[in-house]
């Protein structure tokens, strides 16, 4: 091979024009096809879906790391997908939280741990004369370099208020 521009040229050409070999390199990113994994919720009540109980007029909190994604899993390389960012849903299909956003708030991280905290005080009409109420709150995980490829999850956390 020789060089075909000046010394320390990057393109290259053979020598003989009849020993051209020629090949296409294709480069994936495997985070546009990953898959988010849920969130794996600590201090919980119940799993499958999370269940956390809180008494009206008080607040309680559980809390989660940053779920994996597929491709980490399998390659090994943490956050090879970049950030992850968190919002609140009344489903698992992306539907505005209906209720006063105040109530239930994900702060964080703090030391790589993020926190759902459900402050009852913050809106005194979610339970009105109920022995209990169960509220379904859907935390979503969107990758946010992935946002046009639909890379997110819902983890599912019943906020049980008596």
């Amino acid at each position: 091979m020789t060089s075909n521009g000046a010394s320390g040229a990057t393109s290259f050409a053979p020598a003989d024009s009849n020993d051209k070999v020629e090949f296409v390199i294709t480069i994936a990113d495997p985070c546009r096809t990953t898959t988010v994994n849920t969130i794996t919720v600590t201090g919980a009540d119940s799993s499958s879906p999370y269940s956390k109980a809180v008494t009206d007029g008080s607040s309680t909190s559980v809390t989660f790391v940053r779920p994996t994604t597929t491709t980490e899993d399998t390659n090994g390389v943490v956050q090879v997908c970049g950030e992850t960012s968190y919002s609140l849903h009344s489903d698992n299909t992306g539907t505005a939280f209906t209720y006063n956003s105040g109530w239930a708030v994900i702060s964080g991280p703090v030391s790589g741990t993020f926190t759902l905290t459900v402050d009852t005080t913050v809106d005194l009409s979610l339970i009105a004369n109920e022995a209990s109420k169960t509220i379904s709150i859907y935390v979503k995980a969107t990758l946010d370099d992935y946002t046009s490829y639909t890379r997110e999850s819902y983890t599912q956390v019943d906020i049980v208020i008596s």
